[in-house]
């Protein structure tokens, strides 16, 4: 638990200097979260979070499949598919360049 308490330490030194709604912030202290055995905060933060980007949606995915939640992941996977248009696709990479 003393990870825990670091991590908080580290979060609410993001409260103060502002930054704690930067994604580049948030989705690590929300991997930290749930690493921590803190899902809840984890999932929180995710949802307050502007501006989800790939990365902060696979990392919601992950923490969900890697923590016992493979429906919460799924469903979440399925979200990001309704709202999230990456400007490239995986299945796809050459679409965008021809």
């Amino acid at each position: 638990m003393r990870n825990l308490e670091k991590g908080k330490e580290i979060h609410d030194l993001a409260v103060q200097q502002s930054i704690d709604s930067d994604i580049l912030v948030t989705t690590p202290l929300m991997t930290m979260y749930a690493k921590c055995g803190d899902l809840e905060k984890a999932k929180n933060l995710f949802m307050e979070l502007q501006g989800r980007d790939v990365v902060a949606w696979s990392a919601a995915i992950a923490v969900f499949a890697q923590f016992g939640y493979p429906g919460e992941a799924l469903s979440t996977y399925a979200k990001e598919n309704m709202v999230a248009k990456p400007s490239l696709s995986f299945s796809n990479p050459c679409r965008q360049v021809f």
